[in-house]
């Protein structure tokens, strides 16, 4: 654990967890403060998540019981966010983490911005395209991202498969950024934290 990852608690309110400290296997009562890192689990969490382990332990694309059990755990779950969003089940796909998720928007995003402009050409009775006379999509960031989001921007701007704008100073430059703003825009990330 980050050494100021915890504080002593003083209010009464805040969620209290008791951590190992070091290798002394000590413990503390305190204020967990690195939520942008990782979160406590809640006891219903760690419940929930114990049954599916022991009863949906299966894979989801078998036929055997623990499978479909997984399966049936899976859909009900990918519903159950859809109607929390406002979104569609089909639409709902889960990933390991931050990281994958966010390489699986920006390369998704890309993908589908030439999938659309050579739809375009194909509309317009183009055979042959030339790619490089195209705009390339437009990734906007700012210079505070993870670096599960500029570590991708990055390498999809190293391969030539996007351009990026960087904004620099977020607080000033949001106001702007409708100048930064393109036809051919294919992701605006800004992290708040």
């Amino acid at each position: 654990m980050e050494k100021n990852a915890c504080i002593p608690q003083v209010a009464q309110y805040n969620q209290k967890v008791t951590t190992t400290v070091g290798r002394n296997d000590s413990t503390s009562d305190c204020i967990y403060m690195d939520y942008n890192a990782t979160t406590p689990v809640d006891t219903e969490v760690i419940q929930t998540v114990t049954e599916a382990m022991q009863e949906a332990w299966g894979n989801p694309s078998s036929l055997y019981s623990p499978g479909r059990k997984a399966k049936e755990l899976i859909d009900w779950s990918r519903e159950n966010v859809a109607q929390m969003v406002g979104g569609r089940s089909e639409d709902i796909i889960f990933t390991s983490g931050g990281t994958e998720a966010n390489n699986l928007v920006f390369h998704t995003a890309v993908k589908y911005y030439w999938d659309q402009q050579r739809q375009l050409a194909q509309s317009s009775g183009s055979m042959e395209i030339d790619w490089t006379a195209k705009p390339l999509p437009h990734i906007i960031t700012s210079n505070v991202e993870h670096d599960s989001v500029q570590l991708v921007a990055d390498n999809l701007i190293k391969e030539e498969k996007a351009r990026e704008n960087l904004l620099m100073d977020l607080h000033l430059e949001m106001k702007n950024s409708s100048a930064s703003l393109s036809p051919n825009n294919t992701i605006l990330q800004i992290s708040y934290v």
